[in-house]
């Protein structure tokens, strides 16, 4: 079927006039939203701006025929967009409300430690010295050399190759255990179940290089002459009943198993790694920054 020149300008004007109009509202609702203080860096920044948009556009197409009518089209277009930004500040408002209040709730504070858990980057560190994404023993470091992979103290077992997380890891659990366990009863009012502080002995550089001796874990890790590893057999003997450590730990795909010492088998004075604080002072800040609130300084 052909189309004749006449028809052919009008769909070309209906087009035209149709990227003006998306140009117009996209225009005026980021405008908008940068009134109410959205920009970019929100986290739900498109889809406030795809739902604004249409908004605006059905409340458009719905009142504009009527409008240009009665000769105010572009009067009214603003009328419109006026009452859009009007309607949509209230929904936000209420939207922002509604999530200001949920991160007041015991329900939120065992989502974020949750969140922390599953992040096993959150628990890196070393029993010796950190070579850029490699560990070292002090006597490998001194001779220039490099023995362990990746961003955690690793054991070669027969079992594969388990990574050892932060003592850090074990207070988080705890905490987060304890608020899962407090809301599955229905309680609200959360209290902490561990109350008294221990303060700590030494610092945590000596704790994390006594670590693995204290633990009964090898290190440095004893390796053939050619230099490869030796498979030991200490995971499982290092695993509850028999030991200290856990494995129940959402485990990345490099690793063939993670361990981790839960809170009541951390050494109670101990400075640990990366909070350079006791189990205690450790649990107690995480419970004032994610169940109480409060500022930390």
């Amino acid at each position: 079927m052909k189309i004749t020149e006449a028809r052919l300008k009008e769909l070309i004007f209906e087009e035209v006039r149709n990227k003006l109009l998306e140009n117009l509202i996209d225009a005026y609702v980021i405008e908008e939203l940068k009134k109410l203080g959205i920009t970019e860096q929100d986290d739900e920044y498109e889809k406030y701006k795809q739902q604004a948009k249409a908004q605006t556009r059905r409340t458009f197409l719905k009142g504009a025929g009527a409008a240009t009518a009665m000769g105010g089209g572009m009067g009214y277009i603003q009328s419109l967009a006026d009452e859009e930004a009007e309607e949509f500040s209230k929904e936000l408002a209420a939207r922002r409300a509604e999530k200001a209040a949920y991160k007041l709730t015991g329900d939120y504070a065992e989502e974020q430690l949750t969140t922390m858990l599953n992040n096993a980057v959150n628990f890196s560190w070393a029993w010796g010295t950190e070579r850029g994404t490699m560990q070292s023993s002090e006597k490998d470091a001194e001779r220039g050399t490099v023995s362990q992979p990746g961003d955690y103290p690793l054991i070669v077992d027969k079992l594969g190759a388990i990574a050892v997380l932060s003592p850090e890891y074990g207070v988080v659990k705890k905490i987060r255990d304890d608020i899962r366990a407090q809301l599955s009863e229905g309680v609200k009012d959360l209290k902490p179940t561990v109350t008294k502080v221990q303060s700590g002995t030494g610092d945590a550089k000596q704790w994390r290089h006594d670590f693995p001796e204290l633990y009964g874990l090898p290190w440095p890790m004893p390796v053939e002459p050619s230099g490869v590893p030796i498979r030991q057999n200490v995971v499982n003997s290092a695993l509850q009943p028999t030991g200290p450590f856990r494995p129940d730990v959402l485990t990345t795909p490099q690793y063939n198993g993670m361990i981790y010492l839960p809170y009541e088998e951390i050494i109670s004075d101990m400075v640990m790694p990366n909070s350079h604080q006791t189990p205690s002072e450790h649990y107690m800040y995480l419970w004032d920054k994610y169940v109480l609130r409060k500022e930390q300084k």
